[in-house]
């Protein structure tokens, strides 16, 4: 009888335990301000948990943006439409929320204004590395325009906004005046008015809202007027009493280190892509245990733990890029010069690194398609820019004692790098000859009467055990050519 008095009594301890606290359900606020952020995407996927684990009544999305990447934009539209399938979601523009941080405002179920704040102005960019603008042609700008008109339409119909003005966002083509209609006010665009004539309407003029040729800004009074916005507020507590919130626990999710440190790797990624790919040219012309590698295995260790962060990069993109990576060093210290291991290992780097810039494999539709437009732009430009750049310093750098450095083997035991004991007076003369201990693109190591030295080939690419002639010497580097005959 004890016995089983202490199990319900431990049974209704528990159940306590696990109960939700008494009270009303809280409110989840997340502020994001400035250019969108790659650290955006991890502190909204840490509101949605977090609501989702008190049972939060709502979300509150604080806005202060110019806007940012679209791919970015699109993730982030995506997961506060998730969110809002559980719960409320209120978007409150402090201040702007212009380009994709309209997109934001309008995929909330309900956008709140500060007295001065604007929203609008989003038409679409093509950006490449830097930020440089890239342009496109007609018909591409005209399908992303489209694209995005479409898609700026579809949140404001399944949010009860009208989409004539989140067209109007998008596309300065668009006219939009503000008539009346036998006693109803309607907003209509140029092509509506004339349909309005067309069958024998007569609409009355009140006022035009966006010209031709000028993109749509909104200020809080139009946005009001014109339906767009819920509320206005004048901060965030005025928000939460206009709400009836005044009482309720109030959750905010602030960047942890994480998002910190994306922040700080989000505006150089494409520079880490840029400085791989180039240590990776640098390797290929001077192989052999130095700097080089160790540089671009780290900006590639940096770029998809950047991505990781962000969601982007799993484990997936991950083997790609490590199997890439085994493959090149297989052409670069294994069988070079066969191209088979390279090429496969430059589509494999290529692949991993493209699906860790994004977060689909295949495009769905045509912002999708845009996406990977950008992305493939920003890598064949690497393609086509790093490898003259690498070359290039190869050359400088090779007449360097620095290059004599990257370009050093280890010994055979690895205690280090050999090198001559008696200076430069110990180099072979010329016409000394010998064989390429590693391939000479063009530095590398070569062995003479037994003994190891640096070495430059002043020809063509040579690979390891290919006999070699001594024409000079430059700092404390032999200079060496192609050996008439094979070294018995």
């Amino acid at each position: 009888m004890l016995h089983l008095l202490l199990t319900h009594l431990s049974l209704a301890v528990l159940a306590a335990a696990q109960a939700p606290a008494a009270g009303p359900p809280p409110v989840v606020l997340v502020r994001l301000d400035g250019p969108l952020d790659e650290a955006w995407a991890s502190m909204l996927r840490r509101a949605g948990e977090r609501a989702a684990a008190l049972d939060a009544e709502a979300l509150v999305l604080e806005l202060d943006t110019p806007g940012g990447e679209v791919e970015l934009m699109k993730r982030l539209g995506d997961r506060l439409d998730a969110i809002g399938r559980e719960r409320r979601t209120i978007a409150f523009v402090d201040s702007r929320a212009l380009s994709a941080g309209s997109y934001l405002a309008m995929a909330c179920q309900e956008i709140w204004l500060a007295p001065a704040a604007t929203i609008g102005a989003a038409t679409p960019i093509a950006l490449g590395p830097g930020g440089v603008p890239l342009p496109l042609e007609e018909d591409v700008a005209e399908k992303n325009l489209s694209a995005f008109r479409a898609v700026f339409r579809g949140w404001a119909e399944q949010h009860g906004r009208d989409p004539a003005i989140a067209e109007a966002f998008v596309d300065n083509r668009i006219e939009l005046q503000r008539v009346s209609v036998r006693g109803e006010i309607r907003i209509v665009n140029r092509e509506e008015y004339e349909e309005l004539l067309q069958r024998g309407e007569s609409p009355s003029f009140l006022d035009l809202i966006s010209p031709a040729g000028k993109l749509l800004t909104l200020t809080t009074r139009e946005a009001l007027d014109y339906g767009f916005a819920d509320g206005v507020a004048a901060g965030r507590e005025e928000l939460l009493a206009a709400l009836g919130w005044t009482e309720r626990p109030l959750v905010v999710i602030e960047a942890n280190w994480s998002e910190r440190l994306v922040r700080f790797l989000g505006g150089w990624s494409w520079l880490l892509m840029l400085a791989a790919a180039f240590f990776l040219v640098v390797s290929f012309q001077m192989p052999g245990l130095g700097a080089p590698e160790a540089a671009a295995v780290l900006c590639i260790a940096l770029f998809l733990f950047h991505g990781w962060l962000v969601g982007l990069a799993e484990w997936t993109e991950v083997l790609l890029v490590a199997g890439g990576l085994a493959l090149l060093a297989v052409e670069v210290f294994l069988v070079p010069g066969t191209l088979a291991a390279g090429l496969a290992g430059g589509l494999l780097l290529f692949g991993g690194l493209l699906l860790a810039m994004q977060d689909f494999v295949l495009p769905r539709g045509p912002i999708e398609s845009g996406v990977l437009v950008e992305n493939l732009i920003r890598i064949l430009l690497l393609l086509l820019l790093v490898p003259f750049a690498g070359i290039f310093l190869v050359r400088r750098l090779a007449r360097s004692r620095a290059g004599s450095f990257l370009a050093t083997a280890p010994s055979s035991d690895f205690a280090g790098p050999i090198t001559a004991a008696s200076g430069e007076s110990a180099l072979p003369g010329a016409g000394a000859r010998g064989r390429a201990l590693t391939p000479l693109r063009p530095a590398g190591r070569v062995e003479i009467d037994g003994e190891p030295y640096d070495a430059l080939c002043a020809g063509e690419y040579l690979p390891a055990g290919a006999a070699v002639t001594v024409t000079g010497r430059r700092g404390a580097s032999l200079l060496v050519a192609p050996a008439p005959e094979t070294l018995p």
